[in-house]
């Protein structure tokens, strides 16, 4: 399921307004916005991932956000 329209044009538009770093939950949030996005933004998602989707993570160039090092 791709976000709707609407949410990847309020991305559109933070990054032209200059925002480079979004936060959204899920991989495949990050994957929808990476393709609308220059390369240029940094995409976090909070999901937790397997290994066999390392190879998307770098496709799309997100970065997941690991709560252990946040909370130490």
């Amino acid at each position: 399921m791709m976000l709707m329209d609407s949410v990847i044009k309020e991305f559109l538009s933070l990054y032209n307004a200059g925002c480079r770093h979004f936060w959204v939950a899920y991989l495949k949030e990050a994957i929808d916005i990476r393709e609308s996005l220059s390369f240029d933004a940094k995409i976090y998602f909070l999901q937790g991932f397997f290994s066999s989707a390392i190879g998307l993570i770098k496709a799309y160039k997100a970065t997941p956000v690991r709560f252990q090092n946040i909370l130490k």
